[in-house]
């Protein structure tokens, strides 16, 4: 039974891994997601529940496609209402432009602080429209912005952002932390309601739960096996490489069922480091052999066959190593389902996956 699922899961593999990260989102199965969140001095545990949910809702993404295609997305990250932010930016600031580089996102949100500030919701939200690149052919262009102040506090009128977030076919979706008549009396609902989005509130002081599994052990032990497949090169490569394990300590630092669900996340198509390293790189244009340099000291001396041999063999590696992953996530995903039946959090990542799902079935996605 168990060789069965191995082949089985190999078939789905051999035809998800064809698929590689679009360099530009120009095509209808490609979905762009702007989260603004309130980092003044009361919204600690928002950050914490987006570091905490950041990997749950990745491979939630990955496990819908459109029209057979694999769905890769990009997100951007603004936050606003600090203090330490200048008044003449509004207290916002850009963080992460649209990227599909999620170790980057990770280092972000795990240095994010929060400080007392004010929070204007109109000018985030605008200036998130006009700083950001938003395609046009994009399928599903959808911000949530999360804080707990008055929606319609400073002085560009969040009704003004909603118009211009129409026009750009972009989808305002809105989460108050705090009780939901609250944030109904001011004005989150109404911003929802403008732009064609969904309102939520949470409880943003909220601990995740992460339910553990006994495939975590096994999908974590891969994944130590997968590290030990890539080949930095580049300038900055050694700093990217020695990144993606701080992102795995992060993500370990919530538990090991959060680590096992990053774990799962790097054996997927979506997650490409061909800017960094060679095995990516080479599968994108196999010249990258001729022009590779800051090599790991073991590989500098390598001639350019025996490179493109040790990239062969480790390629090779990699995608064992990624089908026996994604056999194990798959047992891994039906033993959660059963044990999350009854599940009643409501935080950040619970609100962004439900309207989400609602989006993307609307734009013509599909669950796997």
């Amino acid at each position: 039974m168990k060789n069965l699922l191995f082949i089985l899961c190999f078939s789905f593999f051999q035809v998800q891994s064809q698929a590689c990260p679009p360099e530009t989102f120009n095509d209808n199965t490609n979905i762009q997601i702007a989260l603004l969140l309130d980092t003044s001095g009361s919204m600690s545990g928002l950050i914490e529940q987006a570091k905490a949910q950041l990997w749950n809702i990745a491979n939630d993404i990955t496990n819908y496609e459109k029209n057979g295609e694999e769905t890769y997305f990009q997100i951007a990250l603004y936050e606003y209402g600090k203090d330490e932010i200048a008044a003449s930016e509004g207290y916002i600031r850009q963080l992460v432009p649209f990227t599909t580089d999620m170790d980057r996102l990770s280092e972000v949100l795990f240095a994010l602080k929060t400080n007392g500030g004010s929070e204007y919701c109109g000018l985030v939200i605008h200036k998130s429209l006009e700083e950001l690149k938003w395609e046009d052919e994009t399928s599903l262009k959808v911000i949530y912005i999360a804080g707990n102040e008055s929606f319609a506090q400073g002085q560009f009128p969040y009704q003004k952002a909603c118009k211009e977030a129409k026009q750009k076919n972009v989808i305002i979706n809105t989460i108050y932390c705090g009780p939901k008549d609250v944030g109904i009396s001011l004005e989150w609902n109404t911003g929802a309601v403008l732009a064609k989005g969904d309102f939520h509130n949470i409880d943003h002081n909220e601990v995740t739960v992460h339910v553990d599994s006994p495939y975590d052990a096994d999908i974590i032990r891969l994944n130590n096996l997968l590290n030990s497949t890539y080949i930095y090169f580049g300038h900055k490569g050694k700093s990217y490489r020695e990144n993606m394990s701080r992102q795995d300590v992060n993500a370990k630092s919530f538990g090991m069922a959060n680590y096992a669900k990053r774990s799962i996340y790097k054996s997927k198509s979506q997650y490409s480091n061909s800017t960094w390293d060679l095995i990516d790189a080479y599968q994108e244009d196999n010249s990258i052999v001729k022009e590779a340099s800051h090599l790991p000291k073991e590989y500098s001396d390598l001639s350019g066959e025996e490179l493109e041999q040790l990239i062969i063999e480790k390629m090779e590696e990699r995608k064992k190593l990624q089908i026996e992953i994604a056999c194990l996530a798959k047992e891994r995903e039906n033993f959660i389902s059963e044990h999350l039946k009854n599940n009643n959090q409501t935080g950040l990542g619970n609100s962004i996956l439900d309207s989400l799902a609602k989006k993307m079935e609307s734009a013509g996605f599909k669950r796997k």
